[in-house]
């Protein structure tokens, strides 16, 4: 079975932390060598680096692979007490069991006045090894926990500084809207179509980031979907997502329909061009989107219903995008959009279908 890139994305983030881990596990030696002013070894080099990064792998592999992995979606939707108390029963097992075997297995049978060669009492810098270890590995869960909060090119901009004052980014975004969400408030009630909506939301986020998208936020039944343009447009990833947005819901379309009675339907609108991404608010920041990028998409999503299109897509994406004969795009003409003096040419986009060959 092929590996998806989503996959391999997170292999490689698993690697880099693994190596991160490793290198602040170096540090704690070179600093508690320093406070109980005995010398480091080669050994001791050598084993922080291999302790550290081993560590720093699992528990990576575990928060990476399996819980945002395909088969981690039951941790996801668990209750947060559960799923936050299964990542620290994993911790405390994977760091002091780690520590102790290693420990058991080198130094097993050292003075009980030595540990890992150093001149300290055994099981007093036993303790110390395992606090210290969960201190620092406690800095790997915050840093995938933000990086789920905000996504990685947010995080790495947001710890950079550059969106205090916001900078100019080329973006594509995609307007995801649910149809007739409001008839369907009124058939299953509000926590109904709450259910509804959030399982939706839910499902399709395999195929956003399978397709290196982030859902940038939610507005009641619409999901805003973001890319960096050089992301959007590489193998057309922004429409790829779509279709495998209606793939994913024609696979689980049984179970929509027996939990809610409907199988969800959906339009999107499609567009890029350039945003002020920027850092809002002050009890509570987030990462904010402005410019008229943002308000054209709004807009294509409003107008795909009115010219029955599943997904709309702008001139400025279809132009920039290098299509492949799986997708074609039908220009509808030029419109004029609210809030826009200038018209702007629009494009139907399916999938063709496949040819089949006769014997």
């Amino acid at each position: 079975m092929a590996v998806s890139k989503r996959t391999i994305r997170r292999l490689r983030t698993v690697f880099v932390l693994a190596l991160v881990m490793a290198l602040l596990v170096l540090g704690t030696v070179f600093l508690s060598s320093a406070v109980l002013d005995q010398p480091v070894s080669d050994r001791n080099l050598i084993e922080a680096v291999v302790l550290g990064g081993l560590i720093g792998g699992l528990l990576a592999a575990y928060e990476l692979l399996l819980v945002e992995g395909r088969y981690g979606g039951w941790i996801r939707r668990a209750h947060f007490a559960l799923s936050l108390g299964l990542s620290a029963v994993v911790y405390l097992v994977v760091i002091p069991g780690t520590i102790l075997l290693y420990e058991a297995w080198a130094y097993g049978n050292d003075d009980p006045n030595t540990y890992m060669g150093f001149a300290i009492d055994h099981d007093l810098a036993v303790v110390l090894d395992v606090v210290s270890g969960i201190a620092i590995f406690s800095l790997l869960l915050f840093v995938i926990a933000m990086r789920r909060a905000v996504g990685g090119h947010e995080m790495a901009n947001i710890l950079l500084g550059r969106y205090r004052r916001g900078i100019a980014e080329q973006r594509v975004f995609m307007f995801v809207d649910l149809e007739d969400s409001t008839r369907q408030t009124e058939r299953l009630g509000d926590l109904g179509a709450y259910r509804l909506i959030s399982m939706f939301f839910f499902d399709i986020d395999e195929a956003i980031l399978d397709f290196e998208g982030r859902a940038h936020r939610y507005v009641g039944d619409e999901v805003v979907i973001s890319w960096p343009l050089a992301q959007g447009l590489r193998n057309v990833n922004a429409l790829r997502c779509f279709f495998a947005i209606e793939e994913i819901i024609e696979r689980r379309a049984s179970r929509y329909q027996a939990a809610f009675g409907v199988v969800p339907k959906f339009r999107a609108g499609l567009h890029c061009g350039p945003v002020i991404v920027g850092q809002s608010g002050d009890s509570r920041r987030q990462v904010a989107l402005f410019g008229d990028t943002v308000n054209t998409t709004a807009r294509l999503e409003k107008r795909s219903r009115e010219l029955g299109c599943r997904l709309l897509a702008s001139a400025d994406y279809i132009e920039r995008a290098s299509l492949p004969d799986e997708f074609e795009a039908s220009s509808l003409g030029n419109f004029q959009l609210r809030g826009r003096q200038q018209e702007i040419e629009l494009f139907d986009v399916r999938r063709r279908p496949p040819v089949t060959t006769t014997a």
